[in-house]
């Protein structure tokens, strides 16, 4: 459950614009091809737990909408690799838009290998223009495991309650940014043998336009801080 948690929080940080003269895709994710960055995150004592290198390696359109393909590797404190995969992000209309089920880490899947695997997920979305006030839409994901008839694992992922909060200046290793704050709560139920365990939390993102989140901050359901990620670097 703890690397669905630390999933959450890296996905949302690559809450990235697009820059397209097809579309007004100027949002809060920068989706211009091979453009790469690097996030870090920390535990609540600033111990690094694991860097991950984002890719925008492809964009392109396709019927009304703009597509951007996202490469990722995750890392351990130890640089070594623990985790890589890819998604789409679409741009359509006045919002961009990714497919909640891309917060599935593949290596979490090929645990399940020889299972039958159903996921249903909505779309989380991001409007182009954010406002000090705004409600954003809920987003949900469901994951069932079943080896045949027996249901192994069945979780789902809830993200409600996004906020934009406030305006405000924020810093990372990258660099000082005007962001807009947005908050989360997210609620995980996950049913295993019998047993049904709630997970609460709630995340806080900093993001710019045209660059996407630049920190990310996970608490638990007491208001403590547990994680938090920062864009490191641009390439």
């Amino acid at each position: 459950m703890k690397a669905i948690t630390r999933l959450l929080v890296l996905l949302l940080v690559l809450s990235i614009s697009f820059s397209a003269t097809s579309q007004n895709c100027n949002y809060y994710y920068p989706l211009n091809a091979n453009t790469k960055m690097q996030y870090q995150t920390f535990n609540s004592k600033n111990k690094l737990e694991s860097t991950q290198e984002v890719l925008i390696s492809d964009v392109k359109n396709v019927g009304n909408s703009l597509e951007a393909t996202i490469s990722t590797k995750i890392f351990d404190n130890k640089n070594k690799l623990v985790s890589e995969g890819e998604y789409i992000v679409s741009c359509s209309g006045n919002e961009i838009s990714f497919d909640m089920s891309a917060m599935i880490d593949q290596s979490i899947l090929k645990g399940f290998e020889g299972m039958e695997v159903q996921i249903e997920a909505s779309d989380m979305t991001i409007p182009s223009d954010l406002v000090v006030g705004n409600q954003l839409k809920d987003a949900t994901m469901k994951m069932i495991v079943k080896a045949g008839p027996m249901t192994i694992s069945d979780m789902t992922i809830t993200v409600k309650n996004r906020k934009v909060e406030s305006k405000e200046n924020i810093t990372t290793p990258a660099g000082t940014y005007e962001s807009f704050k947005v908050t989360h709560d997210y609620i995980i139920v996950s049913k295993a043998m019998g047993m049904t365990t709630t997970i609460n939390s709630k995340s806080v993102d900093y993001m710019v336009k045209d660059l996407g989140t630049v920190r990310s901050e996970s608490y638990d359901e007491k208001g403590v801080l547990q994680s938090y990620s920062v864009l490191s670097k641009i390439f």
